[in-house]
């Protein structure tokens, strides 16, 4: 198939093409390594099949046996399809066999498109992007013809400029689409803030539960509003407790706050320091010490009762202890 292949016309002609020299067809076989097999390929194409026939370089047809060696180039044969009216028959039949294999697919979808472009060299005719890659990966290059190589660079740089502009739409498309979804996300996030901080003392932790799917954006927007400053101390204790459920923040900034905290604001505090209770419990016992030196007993039982709640109860047992 490779041999005759080798010998029929450029497609849309059907006169039976021009000459090869037995060399041209050996490579175009691959049977270089076994030449003794190619000698009975090329017998039975002339001698029993009749599709081939010796020839000269001056275009005469000549029997086998006679000699065809020439001073330009001794020791060569020629040969050629026997007719024109077998082209027809021949091309058909390898089209059937190349369409049977995906390497053969793509060889005949180059010769195609290199007929086309070849034919009228406009950029439409050219292979698509996704016909390139099949050619590429599915034809050998060094069995491609001068004008399918012609053909395949003008793809390749066409295609290239091609993909690289759609690469640069798509880009934007994604960077427009992530910045309006990410504005949405920042205004729901922005939203759900608002309603942790306005909840009632016990619907705080449920407000707070609310910004999980949205952790990135709330912080952010938390991170926002303390930034800003807070004065109201009921709202800056809730966005504290939300950071430090969400993330992690000071325990410090918290504790400082159980002083003026609402009764109903325990449970959010408890939470807020169960994440870190080593560094709470460090921070409640410097500010019980604190409140013992001013002797105010209450925000020293406030911060017992929480250290309590956190598991620790040193600073319960301290305040119950009677003096003698």
């Amino acid at each position: 198939r490779r041999v005759l292949k080798a010998l029929l016309p450029e497609s849309g002609a059907d006169i039976k093409g021009h000459m090869y020299s037995r060399q041209d067809l050996l490579a175009a076989s691959e049977y270089s390594s076994r030449p003794r097999d190619f000698d009975a390929l090329i017998r039975i194409l002339d001698h029993e099949l009749r599709l081939i026939t010796p020839t000269d370089p001056e275009g005469q047809s000549l029997d086998d046996d006679e000699a065809v060696p020439t001073q330009a180039s001794p020791h060569r044969k020629y040969y050629q399809l026997t007719h024109d009216y077998i082209v027809p028959s021949l091309r058909e039949w390898l089209t059937r066999k190349q369409k049977e294999t995906r390497r053969g697919r793509a060889a005949l979808r180059l010769a195609e498109r290199s007929t086309q472009w070849n034919a009228k060299p406009e950029n439409r005719r050219l292979p698509a992007w996704w016909e390139v890659i099949n050619i590429r990966l599915f034809t050998r290059k060094q069995a491609w013809t001068s004008s399918q190589r012609r053909m395949m660079r003008k793809a390749s740089i066409v295609q290239g400029v091609r993909m690289a502009a759609l690469s640069v739409v798509l880009a934007a498309a994604i960077f427009s689409l992530r910045y309006v979804v990410d504005w949405n996300r920042r205004s729901r996030a922005d939203s759900l803030v608002e309603a942790v901080l306005t909840a009632a003392p016990d619907a705080v932790p449920y407000a707070i539960d609310n910004l999980r799917p949205l952790q990135r954006f709330a912080l952010d927007s938390l991170s926002d509003r303390l930034n800003a400053g807070i004065r109201d101390r009921g709202q800056r204790l809730r966005a504290l407790c939300a950071i430090a459920q969400l993330a992690q923040v000071d325990p410090s900034a918290i504790v400082s706050l159980i002083a003026e905290a609402k009764a109903g604001e325990c449970v959010s505090i408890i939470s807020a320091l169960s994440g870190s209770v080593q560094d709470a419990m460090a921070a409640i016992e410097s500010s019980a010490r604190e409140a013992a030196s001013r002797s105010d007993w209450i925000v020293k039982s406030r911060l017992a009762i929480v250290a309590l709640h956190l598991g620790d109860p040193r600073l319960t047992q301290e305040m119950l202890e009677v003096e003698n």
